[in-house]
C-alpha cells in the first residue's frame, strides 16, 4: 500500500483506500470492474484529489458475517456524509474525512 496523502492510500493500480472512523477501519474505492467479490464488479468516480477525495457513487458495505450491518456513506471533497441507513453511531452525521491513524500497520 502506497501512502498518497494523510488521507488516502493506494493500494493498487485504481483502487484506493482511507480510514471510516465509524468501522475503524479501511474502506476501498475501485475505479475498475472488475470480478473482485469486495467490490461486486462497482466502479468508482474519482476526482483525483489526494487531500481532498470525491468518489462517487455512494458507497454502501453490508457485512457478510454480521448480518444487517451497513456502512453507507458519499465521501464528496474530502467530506464523509454518512447516510442514516447505516447501523453504526455515525449514521446521519457529516463529517471531515480524517487522517489515516498513526496506528495502523495499512
Amino acid at each position: 500500500m502506497i501512502t498518497l496523502s494523510n488521507k488516502l492510500r493506494l493500494v493498487k493500480p485504481g483502487v484506493y483506500a482511507h480510514w471510516c472512523p465509524a468501522c475503524d477501519k479501511p474502506h476501498q474505492f475501485n475505479e475498475f470492474a472488475d470480478d473482485d467479490p469486495e467490490h461486486r464488479g462497482c466502479k468508482f468516480y474519482f476526482n483525483g484529489n489526494w487531500f481532498a477525495p470525491s468518489f462517487g457513487p455512494d458507497m454502501n458495505i453490508e457485512s457478510a458475517t454480521v448480518p444487517e450491518t451497513r456502512c453507507r456513506y458519499y465521501l464528496t471533497r474530502g467530506v464523509l456524509e454518512f447516510r442514516s441507513d447505516s447501523t453504526h453511531a455515525l449514521a446521519g452525521q457529516v463529517i471531515p474525512l480524517p487522517d489515516w491513524p498513526v496506528h495502523t500497520r495499512c
